[in-house]
């Protein structure tokens, strides 16, 4: 059996970046067909499942919707080809105010050195 790259420096890079507005990291890393699901309240505007690169960009081009007061990764781990952020996150939606804060849970899926796979969890945010 092939050993597993350690894919945390990758995974740490994409997250230092994104905290700077910058999303190259991210983008080289996605595989064109990659599968980006995001499981949140039904008001976010980042709810649902999205397939392939373009739909990635579409999806951060709603980041505008949302002022980011807080998106800090407490913890990374890897596990085999899957590697798993809990974050700290406080967003506002900036057309109706509502706040969404708490544990956030990114579960990413590797093959071949690209993201295939993401499952974003924002299921315990609380929503005021």
């Amino acid at each position: 059996m092939k050993p597993v790259p350690d894919l945390l420096p990758l995974a740490r890079e994409i997250y230092e970046a994104y905290a700077e507005a910058d999303l190259v990291p991210l983008f080289q890393a996605l595989d064109e067909h990659v599968v980006w699901r995001t499981h949140s309240h039904p008001c976010s505007p980042f709810r649902g499942v999205h397939v392939g690169t373009e739909a990635i960009q579409r999806y951060f081009a709603n980041m505008t919707r949302v002022d980011n007061q807080r998106f800090e990764v407490k913890s990374l781990l890897q596990a085999g080809d899957r590697v798993v952020a809990l974050l700290d996150v406080r967003r506002v939606l900036v057309e109706t105010g509502q706040v969404f804060e708490g544990l956030f849970v990114h579960v990413w899926r590797w093959k071949a050195g690209r993201i295939v796979e993401v499952d974003i969890y924002e299921a315990s945010a609380e929503v005021e």
